[in-house]
């Protein structure tokens, strides 16, 4: 009886030791990735990729609706838990003049740097396997910095820039490369194509504002100065004759194709600022929530999205299943320069002197900006400006116009 009592001891002794050893499920990692409502699909087939890559995560969107009512609650939601703490994990978002009649999260990303929202990637870019700084126009990547380190990672840029024909500009005997040298350039051709972009005159001023210092970056003289050149400007050209029929293939829309397509020869030119260069604008940018609690996942997500086959390729394959081969599409769709530089890799069929001329066109940019509630504040200020000048009413009018629009920007900076 005894052999088996000590048996039975043995195995209930054995049973709790095996209990003892084993371990408990780990819970499961949930990264939240906040996006507007046009990004959606795309983050979606990003973050099933990484799920497939990665075990034991999953991914979830949180995302922006286009509805404006419903939007706001949404990001007002979004804002209130970050300052308590908590929300999203990562921003993919969008910016630019195409979206300053929707619903933002951030009016204004670059403020921002300037708080406590969002996570300095420095550390994690040193270790990066795919988001290698080096690769990137610095130039660009700056606008992303502040003096605590890489605040936000710009994905996407453009800028305004035209492709002509060699023969559409004869005569011209220099690039204009000022605002002061474009609008007292008489090249009719160039004068045309300009003409259509001149509403959109917030480039023309280069950076707006010193966010550290809390100041603009212009005087309100300047500001009233260059409304009254942009609308001289704009009555040089309004009722001229003979406007040419084709301008060959300009603009910002499907710029690239149509320039790779093109076998004439070429001359590219950008829209150049008052201080002697060109005004890049972010279009699509990821940071990392400093609340994060899982840093790691989260820049694991921000890595992958830099991979080649992401940013150029069909996607990656894992196992029997494709994922990821839908972000490419919205660079191209938008039409904007990557981070990353690797032209060559989006359009091969780019001649070697097209690749060139680009690149000269990047040297060009001393100025980068985040669209935000400054620039909107120039545009809205514009058209009623514009009807004014034109209809020849009093200078007071614009002058109160001016000063009003100054005060609310040099308020939005100090908010």
């Amino acid at each position: 009886m005894k052999k088996y009592a000590s048996i039975f001891i043995v195995s209930i002794f054995c049973l709790c030791c095996t209990g003892c050893g084993k371990k408990p499920p780990q819970e499961e990692k949930t990264l939240t990735v906040c996006v507007e409502a046009e990004l959606a699909d795309y983050a979606r087939d990003l973050l099933d990729l990484w799920e497939m890559l990665n075990e034991g995560v999953q991914g979830k969107l949180e995302i922006i609706p286009q509805d404006s009512d419903t939007a706001e609650i949404k990001a007002s939601n979004i804002r209130t838990e970050l300052m308590s703490g908590e929300g999203p994990d990562v921003f993919l978002l969008s910016t630019g003049a195409e979206r300053e009649s929707m619903p933002v999260l951030f009016p204004n990303p670059e403020k921002l740097m300037y708080t406590d929202t969002f996570l300095p990637l420095d550390d994690f870019l040193e270790t990066a396997e795919y988001a290698r700084p080096e690769k990137f126009n610095q130039k660009i990547l700056e606008a992303g910095k502040t003096e605590k380190g890489q605040m936000i990672l710009p994905i996407t840029y453009t800028y305004r820039k035209f492709a002509f024909r060699k023969t559409d500009l004869e005569g011209l005997q220099e690039i204009p490369l000022s605002w002061e040298e474009l609008r007292t350039c008489e090249n009719p051709v160039l004068q045309e194509a300009v003409f259509y972009y001149t509403n959109r005159m917030y480039p023309l001023f280069g950076e707006l504002a010193d966010y550290k210092e809390g100041k603009l970056l212009f005087t309100e003289k300047e500001l009233q100065t260059m409304l009254e050149e942009v609308c001289a400007y704009t009555e040089w050209n309004e009722y001229r004759e003979n406007r040419p029929e084709d301008l060959s293939i300009q603009g910002l829309f499907d710029f690239y194709p149509n320039l790779a397509a093109s076998q004439d020869e070429k001359i590219l030119v950008g829209i150049p600022n008052k201080n002697g260069g060109i005004t890049a604008e972010i279009g699509t940018y990821i940071a990392v929530n400093r609340n994060t609690k899982i840093p790691d996942e989260a820049f694991s997500f921000l890595d992958l999205l830099f991979r080649d086959e992401i940013l150029f390729g069909p996607g990656i394959e894992v196992g029997t299943k494709w994922g990821g081969n839908m972000f490419q599409r919205w660079f191209s769709d938008k039409d904007h320069l990557i981070l990353n530089q690797e032209l060559a890799k989006r359009y091969p069929d780019l001649s070697e002197a097209d690749l060139t001329a680009l690149e000269k066109l990047d040297n060009q940019i001393n100025a980068v900006s985040f669209y935000s509630d400054l620039e909107k504040e120039l545009a809205d200020l514009y058209w009623p400006y514009f009807q004014s000048y034109h209809a020849k009413e009093e200078e007071t009018k614009r002058l109160e116009m001016v000063s009003k629009a100054y005060e609310t920007m040099k308020m939005k900076i100090l908010e």
